[in-house]
């Protein structure tokens, strides 16, 4: 027993030693540019040591004395902790709150999920949900005086907002053009884009952060993916289903004959190429679809998307554009925008969207079997037209 408690106390020892030395390297490289910074969780300024996450601008009161990193293995909260803070660090407050729900839902009584999550409600200005959300950990942790020092704070910021002047309203624009129009829809107008491209190596990143929480929740989901959310739509969004006979369960139907190829990779192929030798009437029985440039095969699914299917239209074709915009109609299919020439919030919407269908793709169809070309060079493309309708969902 003794000799169990040496090697252990050894062990500690030298793990202590070099994190201590790790942290002395941290500090003499380029101390000063983090001087001003702060860790999303202690609100402290300068370098969180275990773990640090840095914030342009101090926590508000330093209402937290405690990071989630204290320098020991991390827990699987502590993961989904680092990653909402990551996603705040990038704005990403969207998944960044998805990020700390889960941390709420994997541990309940863990004081940080709510404040992580509180913190996020605040960027974006929405304080009455965040004085809820907090006052949802103060019933959970009656006792914690760090929730209840930010529940007041969340208070106080959510009469400060409504004592405030509304902002004016905008006139409301002349009509361009005369009533006599009818019920002609408008043309859709291309918007101006002058803010900085973003390189593919960010796309790519910001992707696969996005997509990482979907395919999380995919994951969950499991076998009530066949039903999940086809009765969920909004009337906007039910108005800009334009298929019939879709947008409904279908069960997957029995004894389909494959193509040889099934599955097989293709490459990276143009949208004319996968139209030509993979749409709806394709002889080879093969059936392939395009979503943000990564193609899926979907032969296991006539259906669906073979001829005389309500989804016919898709095959050989990128319904991106259909998807992203809330109208599935023919129309939309093989329309090709650069979506990061969009607002930032806008393209946090649609790229949740997107990667929504993309972690549904993956469970239904399996991995992607290619890539559309159009797609290899998205900063070439157009930005996207102005529109107001809102994301099909599944």
């Amino acid at each position: 027993m003794a000799l169990l408690w040496l090697r252990v106390s050894s062990g500690c020892q030298k793990r202590a030693a070099a994190t201590k030395e790790a942290v002395a390297a941290t500090k003499d490289v380029g101390l000063s540019l983090f001087k001003k910074k702060a860790c999303p969780i202690t609100g402290q300024a300068g370098i969180c040591e275990p773990c640090n996450f840095l914030l342009t601008v101090p926590d508000p009161g330093g209402l937290a004395r405690k990071c989630f990193c204290d320098g020991n293995e991390p827990t699987k909260v502590d993961k989904v902790l680092h990653r909402g803070c990551e996603l705040f660090l990038r704005s990403e407050f969207t998944y960044a709150e998805l990020s700390f729900d889960k941390a709420i839902e994997t541990d309940p009584y863990d004081w940080r999920g709510y404040y992580g999550k509180v913190r996020v409600l605040q960027a974006e200005a929405k304080h009455f949900k965040a004085f809820q959300a907090c006052q949802r950990g103060c019933e959970k942790l009656p006792e914690d005086g760090r929730l209840k020092e930010l529940r007041e704070a969340a208070r106080a910021a959510y009469k400060q907002s409504k004592a405030a002047p509304p902002a004016p309203k905008a006139a409301a624009p002349d009509c361009p053009i005369s009533s006599a129009a009818g019920d002609v829809p408008a043309v859709p107008v291309s918007r101006i884009f002058t803010g900085r491209v973003a390189t593919k190596e960010e796309r790519q990143e910001r992707k696969q952060m996005i997509l990482g929480v979907f395919r999380e929740q995919w994951a969950r989901i499991g076998k009530t993916k066949e039903t999940m959310g086809y009765n969920e739509y909004s009337q906007a969004q039910a108005q800009g289903l334009q298929i019939k006979g879709g947008h409904q369960p279908m069960p997957r139907p029995k004894d389909i004959t494959l193509p040889e190829d099934y599955r097989q990779d293709i490459g990276t192929v143009t949208a004319e190429h996968l139209g030509k030798h993979y749409n709806c009437e394709s002889t080879s029985g093969r059936l392939l679809i395009s979503l943000y440039g990564d193609i899926f095969d979907v032969s296991d699914r006539p259906d669906k998307y073979g001829r005389d299917a309500p989804y016919y239209y898709f095959a050989g074709r990128d319904i991106t554009w259909g998807l992203v915009s809330g109208n599935d109609s023919e129309d939309n299919v093989n329309m090709f925008y650069d979506l990061f020439k969009m607002e930032e919030e806008e393209l946090s919407k649609k790229l949740q969207c997107i990667c929504s269908w993309l972690g549904f793709y993956e469970v239904e169809y399996g991995k992607p079997v290619g890539r559309l070309v159009e797609f290899e060079a998205e900063s070439d493309l157009p930005a996207p037209p102005i529109h107001k309708e809102e994301c099909v969902v599944q």
